[in-house]
């Protein structure tokens, strides 16, 4: 469940790839200062915490999340990748644990701003009909230029996030 809830943190892209530009993996601790909003509630990018709140029923923020990711465990976690496309609303994080085994976990539908969630909603509606979208091209992409072949590789996600990582799983 941490896992599949990791995708679902904000975090700034721009931040992201000028931590990986020094180190060639960031740490689960690195997230808090990456992570845009830490004080609201995980589940995306939609900038009313309130709505959030009623809507999900999610209290739990951010900075939370990645405390409570820590205190499981898996504070060792090496995030290697994180893609976002606001055009297509793709959104995947990219994994190492200490035994090099590789995890992917894929978003699920993001109603950051109404345009994004009718953008992932056409995405889920399409998912449902033809058992294709853009999503699916992207997330086999992230898992190509990701994956390990000489250990295991997880999959992840929820809700469209899951229709991902189920059809990366059916390709591979």
């Amino acid at each position: 469940s941490l896992l599949t809830r990791l995708a679902y943190l904000d975090i700034d892209f721009k931040q992201f790839k000028k931590i990986k530009e020094i180190k060639s993996s960031i740490t689960i601790s690195d997230l808090k200062s990456i992570t845009k909003y830490p004080d609201e509630p995980y589940l995306g990018s939609l900038r009313i915490p309130q709505l959030k709140r009623v809507v999900t029923g999610i209290t739990t923020t951010n900075l939370e999340l990645i405390n409570e990711i820590e205190q499981a465990g898996l504070a060792n976690l090496k995030i290697i990748d994180f893609a976002s496309d606001a055009k297509t609303g793709f959104n995947g994080i990219c994994f190492k644990d200490s035994l090099e085994n590789v995890g992917f976990s894929f978003r699920g539908t993001d109603p950051k701003t109404l345009s994004s969630l009718a953008t992932d909603s056409l995405a889920d509606v399409e998912a449902f009909l033809t058992d294709n979208t853009d999503q699916i091209e992207q997330a086999q992409m992230f898992f190509n230029q990701n994956k390990n072949d000489a250990v295991q590789n997880f999959l992840y996600g929820h809700s469209l996030g899951g229709f991902l990582a189920e059809s990366v799983y059916l390709k591979n």
